[in-house]
């Protein structure tokens, strides 16, 4: 089974229940088992982020002092999210 866009916003973040059932509409997200609601791009959203492997950059800010330009470490992808 390939994981594909349906299979990301059916998928429930909170319990991880996957339906197509879960889905009821083109935007709302349901939960058949705990009774989670949101948006469903926000649930596919929200799965692809706890799916992905992200390595922050370990970048010391002293040890760009010889010309190079500094390099600044990306915000946490929680503070990114943050609206």
């Amino acid at each position: 089974f390939p994981y594909t866009t349906l299979f990301r916003s059916t998928t429930c973040p909170v319990c991880g229940h996957y339906d197509r059932k879960n889905r009821r509409s083109r935007d709302d997200f349901a939960c058949r088992r705990c009774g989670y609601a949101a948006p469903a791009d926000f649930v596919g959203a929200t799965n692809i982020r706890f799916r992905a492997d992200v390595t922050q950059p370990m970048v010391s800010h002293e040890d760009a002092g010889n010309g190079a330009p500094r390099a600044e470490t990306p915000p946490s992808a929680e503070a990114s999210l943050a609206l």
